[in-house]
């Protein structure tokens, strides 16, 4: 938002970007294995699902943090509600 108040312009930032920051950011000293590596590459040069890739780089990793924090939220509620109900069972 910093930049977007002081140049006026939105600096997007996908999905795909935010992927690859925190791989950065797990990398250990040895560097990045398995899985990770595997994904890694796939973000960098997909050779399968391709669609995905796509939809990854379009969308906002704004929105993506969004879309994971109310599900987040949503599955702090629903648990402790479920708690709650077994607490009150038990009495």
């Amino acid at each position: 938002m910093y930049r977007w108040f002081q140049n006026g312009e939105w600096t997007h930032v996908g999905v795909n970007d935010g992927m690859r920051a925190a791989l950065a950011h797990l990398a250990g000293t040895d560097g990045l294995t398995g899985w990770r590596a595997a994904l890694a590459r796939w973000l960098d040069a997909p050779v399968a699902w391709l669609g995905l890739h796509t939809v990854l780089e379009v969308l906002p990793a704004s929105l993506a943090l969004f879309v994971i924090s109310i599900l987040g939220n949503s599955l702090f509620v629903y648990t402790t509600d479920c708690l709650r109900a077994e607490r009150l069972a038990r009495r």
